[in-house]
């Protein structure tokens, strides 16, 4: 079934908006959130069926983070092989295999599963991935492809949380301008993906936060508009006046506004501080 050109959700805590935007002709992207939770994907327009994937993708995080906490270690409640290297907030609980870390990565794992359930490498639906938990002033990110999350405090610097897996960020750590490589042709070329013939995410990144603001999870439909992170930053305090859902509705706005040349999807989780 294909996504609605336009969907949106609040949850205590979180919103979540998706737009068709105004060029493409489907919204391929889909987002979710849930009590302490955020998901967003973005299906790659070049692979068949993009759509089926995100939403594949979307589900399979919120079946895995959602559930039973025994199941978010891998199949069916069985104790899984930990995804790869977990970065850990300074001072934060040592968590094994069934914490958290391991639940998000858990997670990342069965939405690649998912997508890649949907064909095989001679048909293979694909999309990003960036998903969030927030707990006890925890941000826990785990994502591949472009879509990204921030950390966006009321007061202080605005932070991106993970790196694109796409040739201009590519570039970038290798020392090319930013400015010439997001001019290149090839810059939002992706260079990971979830698909039949893709890599699964493999790092969970942790950050503690210490300071009152908003996780924002976006596909590149908003952020596009908004290359810098101080940029970013701003147009979401700008946009935020105490209503998640009103600021979601606003940032897509603000992508629309702009020319909307893409799917846009924004979810967001609120944290206060003590």
């Amino acid at each position: 079934m294909p996504l609605p050109d336009r969907s949106a959700d609040t949850v205590p805590g979180g919103a979540v908006v998706s737009d068709r935007g105004l060029v493409h002709q489907r919204n391929e992207d889909a987002g979710a959130v849930a009590p302490g939770i955020a998901v967003v994907c973005d299906g790659v327009s070049m692979s068949p069926d993009p759509d089926d994937a995100s939403r594949a993708a979307v589900d399979a995080v919120l079946q895995v983070l959602t559930g039973p906490a025994e199941h978010g270690t891998g199949p069916a409640g069985r104790a899984g092989t930990p995804a790869g290297p977990v970065a850990r907030a300074p001072g934060g609980p040592a968590d094994g295999a069934g914490g958290p870390e391991e639940r998000l990565a858990a997670a990342a794992r069965a939405a690649a599963a998912a997508v890649a359930a949907l064909g095989d490498p001679g048909h293979a639906p694909a999309c990003t991935l960036v998903a969030a938990t927030l707990d006890a002033g925890v941000l826990r990110v785990v994502g591949i492809g472009d879509s990204r999350a921030y950390w966006v405090p009321d007061d202080g610097p605005a932070e991106l949380v993970t790196e694109d897996d796409s040739w201009a960020a590519g570039a970038i750590r290798a020392g090319e301008d930013p400015d010439r490589a997001w001019a290149d042709a090839r810059a939002h070329t992706l260079t990971s993906w979830l698909g039949a013939d893709a890599q699964v995410p493999t790092e969970v990144r942790t950050v503690r936060l210490d300071r009152s603001g908003l996780v924002v999870l976006c596909s590149d439909g908003l952020w596009n508009y908004l290359l810098d992170p101080a940029e970013f930053g701003a147009a979401v305090r700008a946009a935020y006046a105490g209503d998640l859902l009103e600021t979601a509705e606003s940032l897509v706005a603000l992508a629309l506004d702009r020319g909307g040349r893409d799917n846009i999807t924004v979810a967001l989780l609120r944290h206060e501080a003590a």
